[in-house]
């Protein structure tokens, strides 16, 4: 073989070598290059976290006068010989109270009343709670303060109390009111309607344990 050919096939290998290198380097940058490109920044614009569910509120639930106060303990904080006398679904309106309770008489729902005491007597006490609209609570709050109760709050609470002097029949009204719940205790005295307020409660409470009395 000639010198001349020797050459040229020489450089003909060394171009293709040369191709070879520089393709495989190609290759290998391109590599390089796609593993070592950045990962997307995150955007820095805030999360809207989403918002809460609003809360469900149940309609207002009335236990039975035998659930919100057991005879048992009636015995135990009243006379050992009462006797649930009456329970209804409705608030009593009668000519001598006052005036804004017949609108509650009328519209109150649900509602339940319940009469403990001794049978052939005097002695005893009434429970009425009712679900009540938002003025009718509000023009009977008025009307309890005119007619002079004492007023206490506490929280969204608000608690009327008067006692009512009369020859051998005393007794002491109670009204409470939160928020569309209106609770009225007739007893003989205030301890006994203090007493039967906070039982009654307690039941109700129980009975609605996604209200916030």
């Amino acid at each position: 073989m000639s010198e001349h050919l020797q050459s040229v096939r020489g450089s003909i290998a060394a171009a293709s070598a040369a191709l070879i290198v520089l393709t495989l380097t190609g290759c290998v940058q391109a590599e390089t290059q796609t593993a070592t490109e950045p990962s997307a920044v995150p955007s820095s614009e805030p999360i809207e976290p989403s918002p809460d569910p609003t809360p469900v509120v149940e309609p207002l639930v009335l236990p039975d006068c035998e659930t919100l106060i057991p005879l048992v303990e009636v015995h135990e904080f009243a006379n050992d010989r009462s006797e649930l006398l009456q329970e209804d679904d409705a608030v009593p309106f009668r000519e001598m109270e006052l005036a804004e309770l017949e609108p509650i008489s009328q519209n109150a729902a649900p509602a339940r009343r319940c009469l403990w005491g001794l049978p052939s007597s005097e002695y005893g006490f009434e429970v009425t709670v009712a679900g009540v609209a938002e003025s009718d609570a509000a023009n009977l709050m008025t009307a309890l303060r005119d007619d002079g109760f004492s007023e206490q709050a506490a929280g969204g609470a608000s608690t009327f109390e008067f006692l009512t002097e009369q020859a051998g029949s005393d007794f002491f009204s109670s009204h409470y009111f939160d928020g569309d719940l209106w609770l009225r205790v007739l007893a003989p005295r205030d301890e006994l309607a203090t007493e039967v307020t906070t039982r009654v409660l307690e039941q109700i409470r129980v009975a609605n344990p996604t209200r916030t009395y």
